[in-house]
Parts: C-alpha cells; sequence; structure tokens
C-alpha cells in the first residue's frame, strides 16, 4: 500500500512547494538558494528547452500554477496549503484579486 502511494506521488510529478525549491537567478550566477550547483540549473534549461517553454525560473511557474488553480475555484485555503505558506494572509494578498 505505502508503496503504491509513492509510486502515484512521483508520477504526479513534484508538489507546488517542491518547484521552488532551487531558484535559478539569472543575475547573480548558475543557481541561488537551497540549490546552489550548475548541475541543477542545467537540468532545469534542459526540461524547460525540451518542453518548448519560453525561459521562466520555478519561481515562475509556481506562482503560474497558484494562479490558474485559484482562476479555476480552488479555495484560497487549499491552494494556500500547497504553496505551503504560514498563513492563508500569505496567499489573499498575493492573488486575493483572482477571486471572487
Amino acid at each position: 500500500m505505502r508503496s503504491q502511494a509513492l509510486l502515484r506521488s512521483r508520477r504526479a510529478g513534484p508538489s507546488p512547494a517542491a518547484l521552488s525549491s532551487c531558484r535559478p537567478d539569472r543575475s547573480t550566477g548558475p543557481c541561488s538558494g537551497p540549490c546552489r550547483s550548475a548541475r541543477c540549473r542545467k537540468t532545469w534549461d534542459r526540461a524547460i528547452e525540451r518542453l518548448g517553454l519560453p525561459d521562466c525560473t520555478p519561481h515562475y511557474l509556481r506562482h503560474t500554477w497558484a494562479t490558474v488553480t485559484l482562476t479555476n475555484g480552488v479555495s484560497s485555503h487549499e491552494v494556500s496549503r500547497w504553496l505551503g505558506h504560514r498563513s492563508v494572509k500569505i496567499t489573499v494578498d498575493r492573488y486575493g484579486h483572482l477571486t471572487p
């Protein structure tokens, strides 16, 4: 049972919170934040190129995911939890204009 749940979670891909664990910063070097290796940057760049996405950072994709999710009717509380925000206030302050 546990191994099946682990397999399902890996197939689903990274959680929204994990998307921001590597934060490439073009202005200061290959990576800033928790991921500081050139390997991280290279892997990210290859994935973006393969997907045909414009040059962007994991943080940009995280923000885009939150925006799309909220505009599709998912509650701020749920999105806040998925993003790993300490408080729903953080989510509402940033994305509140997207919810009715």
